[in-house]
């Protein structure tokens, strides 16, 4: 229980988890292999997840489980994860409760083993490699693999040597693709998050932003108190932004997210007439916001060959652009969003 109370406080000052310390349920096309469907999508459930979907998982040792959380960027996968993060540590998925590791594939050891000893001795410095792998047999462990998609070749191949069912028999991947054929000997089960619309857009704006008052009036410790972000007016101006911006068109978790952001930031303070009026301009200042929080040493490249390059803000945006139109102009004139080859670019 010390371990498992000191692992929590550690998980949740990881950067992953501290950005997503407010998760809304969100509606996903559920493939779980043995349930049913009552709502039918290519043979998924389409409802919001939750623990007792997973108990089943957990408790299947007669072979390795493959939970993987899959769809485009900002779908919520991240969030969702850190959420089912949470489950397991509350002992939501099992009689006891697992601690979740978000496997680090950046600084990973030769061994998966070594690997997850070298972030669990953090909490218990005289942990063994062997007491790791009777961990994992006894699946007190969750291993969490987040954005397999964009990870390496060298550390998609390092992992999928590691991921033998031998080794390991329990493991949550999100991934922008569908990744089930490189786990070979894995039963897999499949989650993927929906875009917003209609009336699950209307809801989701109206959960989140009374999500975002409460954990504002907790952080000033004022939680019987708790006055809403946006006045009725300002709720029904951020609402008709949206509709101006996407249209009826379903949109990320993400988008919407950031939208309504922006909206309160503006409001409070007082810059209304400078809300962003497109989807691209609300993008740019996403990466702006975003680049900011990168520390100044880690803003420059270090290419063979070449003096080291300064990326900043500006320097990303304009990358971005030049890329948005390469992709959007090429031979058929279409001018229509397509992949594009690293040649064209």
């Amino acid at each position: 229980n010390s371990h498992i109370e000191q692992w929590r406080e550690l998980f949740q000052e990881l950067p992953e988890v501290k950005d997503r310390e407010l998760h809304v349920p969100l509606k996903a096309a559920i493939t779980l292999n043995q349930s049913g469907a009552s709502q039918q999508q290519n043979g998924a459930q389409i409802r919001e997840p939750i623990p007792e979907d997973l108990q089943p998982i957990v408790a299947n040792d007669s072979r390795a489980q493959l939970l993987m959380i899959w769809n485009e960027g900002g779908a919520g996968k991240t969030s969702l994860a850190i959420e089912i993060a949470r489950w397991a540590m509350g002992g939501k998925l099992a009689s006891g409760a697992l601690l979740p590791i978000l496997l680090d594939l950046q600084n990973h050891a030769t061994d998966l083993a070594e690997s997850l000893k070298n972030q669990l001795s953090f909490i218990d410095a005289d942990i063994t490699i062997d007491n790791v792998r009777d961990l994992l047999k006894q699946r007190r462990l969750l291993v969490i693999v987040d954005h397999f998609s964009e990870c390496t070749g060298d550390q998609q191949r390092w992992l999928l040597a590691q991921c033998h069912p031998s080794n390991l028999s329990l493991l949550l991947l999100t991934s922008r693709q569908n990744e089930k054929a490189k786990f070979l000997g894995w039963k897999s089960h499949e989650i993927r998050p929906e875009r917003l619309q209609d009336a699950d857009l209307l809801r989701f704006f109206e959960y989140y932003l009374d999500a975002r008052s409460k954990q504002v009036a907790t952080c000033q410790s004022t939680p019987q108190a708790t006055i809403p972000l946006l006045s009725a007016e300002d709720q029904v101006r951020t609402r008709d932004l949206l509709e101006r911006m996407v249209g009826n068109k379903p949109i990320t978790v993400l988008l919407a997210c950031m939208v309504i952001d922006k909206t309160i930031e503006h409001i409070q303070e007082g810059r209304v007439d400078l809300l962003p009026s497109s989807v691209p301009d609300l993008m740019l200042n996403y990466v702006e916001r975003m680049s900011n929080k990168i520390p100044l040493d880690d803003q420059y490249l270090d290419l063979v060959g070449v003096p080291k390059i300064f990326v900043d803000s500006a320097l990303i945006q304009t990358i971005l652009k030049a890329l948005a139109l390469a992709a959007h102009e090429q031979e058929d004139h279409a001018y229509k969003p397509q992949k594009i080859g690293r040649a064209h670019v």
